[in-house]
């Protein structure tokens, strides 16, 4: 059973007796203290559903509201017990969500629209082809009561990241660079020997078939 509709959970493959919980709130950026009660009853609702549970959570060191809420849902499942958690990082993917990183970027650059940009700031980005295949072959291994980065073993800079759009639209960014810092680098070793090739270009790869 897959529980869900954004881009995480139009990507999984259903798997029989795993119950994949893929929604939530969509937007980081959030600090609706409601929506996030409303996202936590929801999970709440589904936890006693029978199978391993499968929740889709974030990387993200960073301090907000939106992480501190999905940290206390990675709490319920951990006490429900029978759990793998996934923490995910920047996902690539089919989605009309304005709120997501490349969403926003690819947006801004082909608008011509001027936006804040912290060049040396580093993140990390998968293709959600490579989360669905490194979630499979975690449960198929036996992954259970843990939780697991499934991102990418290299990051980018957003100078990086914007010249790849700037290549894909032909078109210059409008940007006002700020000085920032960067998310450390994210823990893969769970997950090295998983089915997944990082060889090549990559961020281009992904972005060209996303955008392009």
């Amino acid at each position: 059973m897959i529980i869900g509709s954004g881009l995480v959970a139009s990507g999984l493959h259903d798997i029989s007796g795993v119950i994949q919980y893929a929604a939530g709130v969509s937007n980081s950026r959030c600090e609706d203290a409601e929506e996030f009660e409303r996202d936590k009853a929801r999970l709440a609702a589904n936890l006693s559903r029978p199978g391993l549970f499968v929740y889709f959570s974030t990387c993200t060191p960073a301090e907000s509201a939106y992480v501190d809420h999905k940290r206390a849902c990675e709490q319920l499942v951990q006490d429900r017990g029978d759990y793998l958690i996934c923490r995910l990082p920047i996902v690539a993917g089919k989605t009309s969500n304005p709120h997501t990183l490349l969403n926003f970027l690819y947006s801004r650059i082909a608008r011509s629209e001027k936006f804040d940009l912290i060049p040396e700031a580093r993140r990390n980005i998968i293709d959600m082809i490579d989360v669905s295949a490194i979630v499979r072959w975690l449960i198929k291994n036996g992954a259970h009561d843990e939780t697991v980065n499934v991102a990418a073993p290299m990051d980018y800079s957003m100078r990086e990241i914007v010249g790849r759009f700037e290549a894909l639209l032909n078109k210059p960014a409008i940007v006002k660079e700020r000085s920032g810092g960067h998310e450390p680098r994210i823990d893969v070793a769970r997950i090295a020997d998983a089915p997944v090739c990082w060889d090549g270009e990559y961020l281009g790869d992904i972005l060209w078939k996303r955008y392009g």
